[in-house]
């Protein structure tokens, strides 16, 4: 019987199905990466072209992960997000930082 290089298949008897399977899931593997790698090319070109158009990578990002969230995920961040808001609150903090021109005029006081 042959032997894997690590002399695993990975259901634990420590003995090869053959150097075809091996050769299978590194091959699947591989198909797999190079699919990601693709995925990413894409990804990123697609956000080079958003921010071209003035819109902001990270701002992009962030809607996208908060659309694919579960409900339980939103209602979880939700109950974080007014938690915080209270705290916050009874420190006397602005739970929100100031805009930009906001910003701007408080410098110019000081």
């Amino acid at each position: 019987m042959a032997h894997s290089t690590n002399g695993s298949n990975g259901n634990g008897n420590g003995k090869s199905n053959g150097d075809g399977e091996l050769l299978h899931y590194v091959s699947e593997l591989t198909e797999l990466e190079q699919d990601a790698r693709g995925i990413n090319r894409a990804r990123r070109k697609l956000l080079d072209d958003a921010a071209a158009h003035g819109l902001h990578q990270r701002a992009l990002k962030e809607v996208v992960k908060l659309r694919l969230e579960s409900r339980e995920q939103a209602e979880r961040r939700a109950e974080h997000r007014e938690k915080l808001d209270e705290y916050l609150q009874a420190l006397g903090v602005h739970a929100d930082p100031p805009t930009q021109p906001e910003r701007r005029q408080r410098a110019a006081r000081t």
